[in-house]
C-alpha cells in the first residue's frame, strides 16, 4: 500500500506577492480552479467568513475581504491588506494563513533575488527611420535566465504590454511613434519557484492525454502562495530621424 493522502479540501487559496511597498491581495474561494480566472462576476464563491493572515520576520496582519478599485478590473473580490500597505522584501521568507471552518491552512514562500535595471542616460535617444520605426535595447542584472518584462507609454502609440526574455539579459523592443519626446515606464520581474511550477502545471493541464493536478504548496487545500521580484525603470526618451 501507498502513503496515506492527505485530503483536499474544495477551496482555493491563491496570492501573489510583489516586492515593494503596497497593498498585499489573497484569494479564497470555494471551489477547485483558480480564482484570478474563474470566479464568477456575482463573485458567490468568495468564502467572506474566513481568516486570512500575512506574516513576515516579526509582524503578522490580518486581511479582510476587498474588491477591485476600478470596474475594469476583472478579478475580485479578495482578501486584502485594504489601506495599509505592506513593504516585500526581496530574498525573505513569508506565511499565509486561512482559517475556515474549523480548517487551518498555512503556506510559506520565499522571494526571489529582486532584477536590476542596468543604468542609462538620463534622455534615450531612439533612431527611427522615415516610416518612424525603431527600437531600444535594455539590459538587466539578475542570475535568472528568464523574465517578464512590462513596457508602456502614458500616451497614444508605440508598444505597451508583456514581453518574456529568454536570451540572456538583453531585450530589444519595437518602437512606432510620431511624437519627439516622451515617457517610458519598463518593469523587469522574476518568480520564484513557487510561481514557476504552478504556471507550468497550468499550461500542462490544457493536455488532455496526461492529466494531472495542479501544482499546490498549500496542504489540504488548492491553489498556490507564491512571489514575485522587479525593478522599474522610468526615463525620458527622444527621437531622432534616420536620413
Amino acid at each position: 500500500m501507498g502513503p496515506k493522502l492527505e485530503p483536499v479540501t474544495d477551496i482555493y487559496i491563491s496570492g501573489v506577492l510583489q516586492t515593494g511597498q503596497g497593498i498585499q491581495k489573497v484569494y479564497v474561494c470555494q471551489g477547485t480552479d483558480n480564482p484570478q480566472i474563474f470566479t464568477p462576476s456575482d463573485s458567490t464563491l468568495l468564502l467572506k467568513d474566513a481568516e486570512v493572515f500575512l506574516s513576515g520576520a516579526g509582524w503578522r496582519i490580518q486581511l479582510f475581504p476587498d474588491k477591485p478599485r476600478s470596474s475594469q478590473y476583472y478579478y475580485g473580490p479578495y482578501f486584502s491588506t485594504g489601506q495599509q500597505q505592506i513593504l516585500i522584501e526581496p530574498e525573505k521568507t513569508y506565511s499565509l494563513e486561512v482559517n475556515w471552518q474549523g480548517q487551518h491552512f498555512i503556506a510559506q514562500t520565499t522571494t526571489p533575488v529582486a532584477p536590476k535595471f542596468n543604468p542609462i542616460d538620463t534622455t534615450m535617444i531612439i533612431n527611427v527611420n522615415s516610416y518612424g520605426y525603431g527600437y531600444f535595447e535594455l539590459s538587466c542584472q539578475s542570475p535568472a535566465q528568464e523574465h517578464i518584462v512590462e513596457v508602456s507609454y502614458p500616451a497614444y502609440g508605440g508598444i505597451s504590454g508583456d514581453f518574456n526574455i529568454k536570451r540572456g539579459h538583453q531585450f530589444i523592443m519595437s518602437f512606432n511613434r510620431g511624437d519627439s519626446t516622451g515617457i517610458i515606464t519598463a518593469v523587469v520581474a522574476l518568480w520564484n519557484e513557487d510561481y514557476e511550477r504552478a504556471q507550468i502545471s497550468a499550461q500542462e493541464l490544457f493536455n488532455l492525454e496526461t492529466p494531472m493536478k495542479r501544482y499546490s504548496n498549500i496542504p489540504g487545500a488548492h491553489g498556490v502562495f507564491a512571489a514575485m521580484s522587479n525593478d522599474t525603470l522610468k526615463f525620458r526618451y527622444r527621437i531622432r530621424k534616420s536620413l
